[in-house]
């Protein structure tokens, strides 16, 4: 028994190392401005021209607030410096959905704190796959459903605890369209505790939120038949079946995506006998150091990453359906499971910490290519001045009508003197190039980003359409 005891510590310990180096990474990525790929660019200068939350998708507002909170909050307090708005929100982005997921832990009681590794195998295996995209609404939304499934049915009836739940509760009527399915399951937990608890409170708080859970399973149902752009509809569907968030074609293949895939199909491992499980965890861990050497070797793929956003909601469904049955039956988790999710938990840290370096080297690119020109410069022109490696970088990491924006927040200097136009082709523009061409020809004195963004505003082209996070269809 005491082998035991210290084998499950060990491996609490092992959980909590490789949780405090995927943190380590994800403030990385936060200050390394990656929040700022795919739509990050473009939220972060609509919250600077509203003063405000950007919600562009309605449908997914409380995931949207959650994510430029601190954001808000900074030009609320009088910070409406254009850096350090787009600081914050890409901290918070990559920040939340691991915030999220760690709360999940604290609010059990220790007694059934093991279940909490239900939403940590979840956010390992499918969150981080989608990590660098961290604009992205689905590992938010999926950790947030996890708070409150296990604030449902382990939560103590406390006043704290109670709010929490209603609060919770609120924030999913319009938290994400993955409600379709997983507000049954929230459902259900709701009446299965308001039918086992003796304590009237707590009855109340949970039959209150089962009917908040249900509106906002026919809110997101409202919404997937209505989309704010109908080619989004069957986005969800395409991108998991396409399997683009593994391999995105041209030789490529999406680490971290790889690596929590992996560790799904070895799970089974922790089940076994104590002989064989002694051996398994040996040949899971030679797999993952791996791929950990796999991840530092091979660049990161950040579209693929996109094509996952969705992954950590679909893997949440069955995987709360699992933790409903386990509680039911009274059926411990295997101790072996703290260190297997430990092992997996230091691999995805390791890709991830790749994947900011790789995303440096855009960053430094972008910079190299806005010292050498002058005023809007088509991207044929920026991308042929630059050293073949940092060209390849910026192919890599740019976003399809992304750059003028980039161009903006990753000045090497307070004032603006250069924007980087998009590709040929690009059939969405954030604004007029020729406004800004215009601007940056008659101005003795270059605009600052505060500036800039301001005159995006006044001057900007009406978009015909922005597809879903950020894709033009």
């Amino acid at each position: 028994m005491t082998a035991v005891l210290r084998s499950e510590r060990s491996g609490w310990i092992a959980v909590a190392f490789a949780l405090a180096a995927i943190l380590a990474m994800r403030i990385w990525a936060g200050f390394a401005l990656r929040g700022l790929y795919a739509d990050g660019a473009y939220y972060v200068e609509q919250i600077l021209l509203r003063h405000s939350f950007a919600v562009v998708e309605h449908a997914r507002s409380t995931s949207q607030i959650l994510t430029q909170m601190p954001a808000v909050l900074l030009m609320w307090l009088g910070q409406d410096s254009a850096h350090a708005v787009a600081l914050a929100f890409s901290l918070t982005t990559n920040l939340m959905p691991l915030a999220l997921t760690v709360a999940c832990l604290v609010v059990l009681p220790p007694a059934d704190r093991a279940f909490g590794l239900f939403p940590v195998l979840i956010f390992l295996a499918a969150s981080m796959s989608a990590a660098f995209a961290s604009v992205a609404d689905g590992p938010t939304a999926a950790a947030y459903c996890w708070l409150l499934l296990l604030l449902i049915l382990f939560g103590q009836p406390t006043r704290w605890q109670l709010c929490g739940i209603l609060l919770l509760g609120v924030g999913a009527l319009r938290l994400q369209e993955a409600m379709i399915f997983l507000g049954p399951i929230l459902c259900f937990a709701c009446l299965w505790r308001s039918r086992s608890t003796a304590d009237p409170a707590t009855k109340i708080v949970v039959v209150l939120a089962a009917a908040l859970v249900m509106s906002g399973c026919a809110i997101a149902f409202h919404d997937v038949l209505h989309p704010r752009i109908p080619a989004n509809r069957a986005g969800l569907v395409q991108d998991v079946m396409s399997l683009r968030w593994l391999l995105p074609g041209g030789g490529q293949i999406n680490v971290m995506a790889l690596a929590g895939l992996a560790g799904l199909l070895a799970l089974p491992v922790i089940m076994l006998p104590p002989h064989l499980r002694t051996l398994g965890l040996r040949g899971t861990l030679l797999v993952f150091i791996a791929l950990a050497v796999l991840g530092l070797a091979e660049p990161p793929c950040p579209a693929a990453a996109f094509d996952a956003r969705d992954n950590a909601c679909l893997l949440t469904a069955p995987a709360m359906v699992a933790l409903l049955i386990v509680r039911g039956r009274g059926w411990r988790l295997p101790a072996a499971t703290p260190l297997f999710l430990a092992i997996l938990g230091l691999t995805v840290a390791t890709a991830d910490g790749a994947a900011t370096a790789g995303w440096l080297s855009y960053t430094n690119a972008m910079r190299t290519a806005l010292v050498a020109g002058h005023g809007v410069v088509p991207w044929r022109d920026a991308v042929a001045k630059l050293p073949p490696t940092q060209a390849a970088a910026l192919r890599r990491y740019a976003w399809p009508w992304s750059t003028p924006l980039m161009s903006v927040w990753l000045a090497p200097g307070p004032a603006i003197g250069t924007i980087i136009a998009n590709p040929a082709g690009v059939t969405w523009q954030p604004f007029n190039p020729e406004t800004l061409r215009a601007a940056l020809a008659r101005n003795n004195v270059a605009p600052t980003r505060n500036g800039v963004v301001a005159l995006l505003g006044k001057k900007r082209r009406r978009p015909s359409q922005i597809a879903d996070a950020g894709k033009t269809e």
